[in-house]
């Protein structure tokens, strides 16, 4: 997007929120860094069980 496209949609947003405009971008600003810390734990997770279960093999065969 260019720049003239982002000041449009940001003061079609102000007109349609009005005051309630920053508050509105703090909530999203909110979401958007829990959705990003959820999603890194997910990516954590699973990171983990994978290095897990390329563990396992390698103690099984030590038996």
């Amino acid at each position: 997007m260019g720049f003239w496209e982002l000041v449009m949609i940001g003061l079609v947003a102000l007109i349609v929120y009005g005051g309630e405009f920053p508050q509105v971008l703090r909530t999203l600003g909110r979401a958007y860094i829990n959705i990003k810390s959820k999603f890194q734990q997910l990516r954590d997770e699973i990171v983990s069980d994978i290095d897990i279960q390329q563990e396992e093999p390698k103690l099984n065969n030590k038996k």
